[in-house]
């Protein structure tokens, strides 16, 4: 205490520290999330690779199948047109096949067709077999017309037939070189080239050579005789088409034809 007022010297107590303010509650641990479907993922993934491979694998197989189908009908169409005993056998190239089918504008189509009858001739006169190749085909009125922009083919009359519509056995030349032989009986024959007299619309056999029992006749023979020994008409078939070549051949007698723009059908 101090003298002078007698009253005792007090210091308070130092004021306590504060205390340091709470610091803020750490955020408790997220929750934790779904874990990734992968399974699922995998499944949805490889249902659909299975339904692209199912669709391919359908489009591949309408690619091979279709053109078997839309050949039937094409060749339902050449048998009326040729008037065959049997449909014709069609074959149609180029791929993909769909987009030709959708358009019916076919780039290629080979057919084969038998025991052709040949107009005019009575019957005696038919193609044992015709092959052609038909370029940028168009098909039209359900299949039943056929714009055809080429046309390619060659004919075999067969030496049967051909027999029967020239009156006496034709043959292939002994001597070979794409020549005819006719039988004249009395061991009487003729060989010669057959040839295309375009105004005449027949075949004919050009050069030709007698023999007599093996022997050759010395000197020519008129052509009006000849004529009158083998005289084929020209076949036509279809309009449009021209006659471009004709030979012998082992099977029988050989006719190229061609055209442009030709119409199969109604």
């Amino acid at each position: 205490m101090t003298e002078a007022s007698g009253i005792p010297d007090f210091e308070p107590p130092p004021a306590p520290a504060a205390a340091p303010a709470p610091s803020a509650a750490p955020a408790p641990p997220a929750a934790p999330g779904p874990a990734p479907r992968g399974g699922r993922v995998d499944r949805r993934l490889i249902a659909v690779l299975v339904g692209l491979a199912l669709v391919v694998g359908l489009l591949v197989a309408a690619d091979r199948v279709a053109p078997r189908l839309v050949g039937d009908r094409i060749g339902g169409t050449l048998q009326t047109v040729l008037d065959t005993p049997e449909r014709p056998a069609v074959r149609i190239a180029g791929v993909p096949f769909l987009t030709q089918l959708a358009t019916r504008h076919f780039q290629r189509v080979t057919i084969t067709a038998r025991d052709v009858p040949v107009p005019g001739n009575g019957g005696r006169l038919a193609i044992t077999e015709l092959d052609a190749s038909l370029s940028d085909v168009r098909a039209s009125a359900g299949y039943r017309r056929l714009t055809v922009g080429r046309f390619n083919g060659s004919a075999t009359i067969g030496y049967v037939t051909l027999s029967a519509a020239a009156g006496a056995p034709v043959s292939y030349g002994t001597e070979g070189d794409g020549q005819l032989t006719m039988d004249l009986g009395g061991a009487i024959t003729v060989t010669g080239r057959p040839t295309i007299d375009r105004e005449a619309g027949a075949i004919y056999l050009a050069s030709p050579r007698f023999r007599i029992g093996g022997r050759q006749l010395p000197g020519a023979v008129p052509q009006g005789v000849l004529t009158r020994l083998l005289r084929i008409p020209v076949p036509e078939l279809v309009p449009g088409l021209v006659l471009d070549d004709v030979r012998a051949g082992p099977t029988g007698l050989i006719l190229g034809a061609s055209g442009t723009d030709v119409t199969l059908g109604r």
